[in-house]
């Protein structure tokens, strides 16, 4: 849909499945489809120009979360879609925004807390954090299943990391995936049969950028797993939730080395 020298990060769809929503320099952008020549349009952000690959589009469509480092730290925002005055969140260092709350009134996140990555919880509208899931271990990546019972995300409890779930109040921790791969972000599909994550060989180590990377998908119900993409890549190519508002498509980005 769109190449470009440099580097631009974490795609993901619009509510109607027009554009594409992306970061490019520190900045979001939209990016029109089926536009012949069409490049990204700057949302505005204010003085925010450090927002990295934790971005996504709340269910009504109408807000943008993120998370931006411009005052040194981690803190998470939200923008209207059309641009605006960014709201503060919370600036609780480190905050890694992830998602939304089917319901829109809980935004997702994650970040160290008393020395583990944790999975967080915070009103939409700001207020105090609320730390889900086992807190000995690190659990990172969180993202609600479209019917808003399970926070699906990935953890190192086992060695490599895994997917797993939890029920949406931090109960029933329960693995999902036991491959010989260390596996990242997972996203749910829109109709919540299928789970998709990004997958490193094993042998490497957190999550690097610029590696050779596998876009799995898990059937659910049946458990089958079938690899959808190889490519090269990072957080940056699949970290927000990557479906399609029908569920056919996945927006990705790979990167290709130059001298």
């Amino acid at each position: 849909m769109y190449v470009t020298p440099g580097r631009v990060e974490s795609p993901f769809w619009s509510k109607d499945g027009k554009s594409l929503i992306l970061t490019v320099g520190g900045k979001l952008a939209i990016l029109p489809l089926g536009v012949p020549g069409a490049k990204p349009v700057p949302v505005d952000t204010g003085t925010l120009s450090r927002i990295g690959h934790h971005t996504a589009l709340s269910p009504d469509g109408t807000l943008l979360g993120f998370t931006d480092d411009t005052g040194g730290k981690s803190s998470i925002y939200t923008v209207p879609v059309t641009g605006g005055t960014p709201k503060l969140i919370t600036d609780k260092a480190s905050s890694y925004f992830q998602g939304w709350s089917p319901d829109g009134k809980l935004l997702l996140y994650c970040g160290n807390r008393n020395g583990k990555t944790q999975i967080i919880t915070v009103p939409a509208g700001g207020g105090p954090e609320t730390l889900l899931g086992t807190p000995e271990n690190n659990n990172d990546s969180p993202e609600y299943s479209p019917d808003g019972k399970y926070i699906y995300f990935n953890s190192d409890r086992t060695g490599l990391m895994q997917i797993w779930r939890m029920t949406f109040d931090g109960k029933e921790e329960t693995q999902i995936t036991t491959e010989e791969y260390s596996n990242w972000f997972p996203h749910v599909s829109p109709d919540g049969t299928q789970v998709a994550y990004m997958s490193y060989d094993k042998g490497i180590a957190g999550h690097p950028n610029d590696a050779d990377i596998h876009v799995h998908s898990m059937n659910l119900a049946s458990k089958a797993v079938k690899i959808i993409a190889n490519f090269m890549g990072g957080p940056a190519s699949v970290h927000s939730p990557f479906w399609s508002p029908d569920g056919l498509s996945l927006a990705l980005v790979s990167y290709q080395a130059t001298k």
